[in-house]
């Protein structure tokens, strides 16, 4: 979190020397952009890299005596 924070006021620094309004319009402007970007990055890395490891589940055969009984009622 803290690196994305950095990114952030990095981008946001980088705007230019403007004042007023104009000055806050383009930080608040260019850091939406860069937290646009870092969620698409995150997004991207959980589709290509985490989704992918799922693992199918398990297919063992359950036998007879492992069942559960419920005794008469």
């Amino acid at each position: 979190m803290a690196l994305g924070l950095g990114v952030l006021v990095a981008v946001s620094a980088h705007t230019g020397a403007l004042d007023g309004a104009a000055a806050v319009i383009a930080h608040v402007s260019a850091a939406l952009t860069g937290s646009s970007v870092l969620l698409t990055t995150a997004f991207f890395v959980v589709v290509l890299i985490i989704v992918p490891t799922r693992r199918p589940p398990s297919t063992v055969p359950v036998s007879p005596s492992c069942q559960l009984t419920t005794k008469g009622a």
